[in-house]
């Protein structure tokens, strides 16, 4: 099986060097064995939520969707740091409904070093800018008051319920993923007081602990995981391929701040089947 993975490995990356090319994004360099992270076989084991998978004698994965599916595999990788990832394989979708013709999405399930599952909440700064906390926060506080120049904050948060205060912040985002994060600020619960600093009321008690002084960000709520979206393939075989870096750079996806080891997820919000072969995750 490794050895077909291999092959299969050198003819998708020239398929996708040729893409590159046209995409005007740096095409990857050859890979070699050793540098495979993970390939689909029949040993294999998945975690299936929401539908049926089989199997087959080379790996190949056939998911049947009623209204949406999600594979994780149960086998980890480690992420090799400063690399970028690629994942390669074919991919197939047949018995959409018309009109609901969904694509498939290929995603990395994150982890830190100590094995802890980076959220995108943890993972995303909804600003650069940050604010600094009056007083000192409690766990059973649902308010937080700010001072700093926090105006782009407000138009932020009053579009979506989807933004959050992090405590212990840093300017250069080296404090990410950052998990000592509070529940939603409230739509209309930002509000500028008399003295200049900022009321910011929470959906629920903070849950967290933070001195006065603390720096604090604020972060949002984005796609669960990094993923790559497949091109279509309603009734035929299409190359699927992803790039992942940790900076996003060269048009790649961007891993999670803090990523260091990781799952492959796969999921699917359509009725339909989609066939998956020769699936593989490599490193340059």
């Amino acid at each position: 099986m490794r050895t077909s993975i291999i092959r299969f490995a050198a003819a998708a990356l020239a398929t996708f060097a040729v893409f590159s090319a046209v995409a005007g994004e740096p095409a990857p360099t050859a890979s070699s064995p050793d540098k495979v992270l993970f390939s689909a076989g029949p040993a294999t084991k998945w975690g299936v939520s929401r539908g049926k998978l089989a199997i087959g004698p080379d790996g190949s994965l056939t998911l049947q969707s009623p209204s949406k599916i999600q594979l994780k595999a149960a086998e980890e990788f480690v992420i090799p740091a400063g690399k970028r990832l690629l994942i390669l394989g074919e991919i197939r979708v047949t018995g959409t409904e018309p009109g609901n013709q969904r694509k498939p999405y290929i995603g990395i399930a994150a982890r830190t070093a100590d094995d802890r599952a980076i959220n995108s909440i943890a993972a995303r700064r909804g600003s650069a800018i940050l604010g600094e906390t009056v007083a000192e926060v409690k766990k059973t506080d649902t308010t937080v008051v700010l001072k700093g120049d926090l105006e782009p904050w407000g138009k932020l948060i009053r579009r979506a319920p989807h933004y959050y205060l992090a405590f212990n912040a840093k300017k250069d985002g080296s404090d990410l993923p950052n998990f000592n994060f509070t529940p939603a600020v409230k739509v209309d619960g930002f509000t500028r007081q008399e003295d200049g600093t900022w009321k910011c009321e929470l959906a629920r008690p903070a849950g967290r602990e933070a001195p006065a002084g603390s720096p604090t960000a604020l972060q949002f709520i984005g796609s669960s995981y990094p993923y790559a979206v497949v091109p279509p393939c309603e009734g035929e075989w299409k190359q699927l391929y992803g790039t992942f870096t940790a900076d996003g750079a060269g048009g790649t996806i961007r891993l999670f701040p803090g990523t260091a080891k990781a799952g492959l997820i796969i999921f699917f919000d359509a009725k339909g089947t989609v066939e998956i072969r020769n699936l593989a995750i490599l490193v340059e």
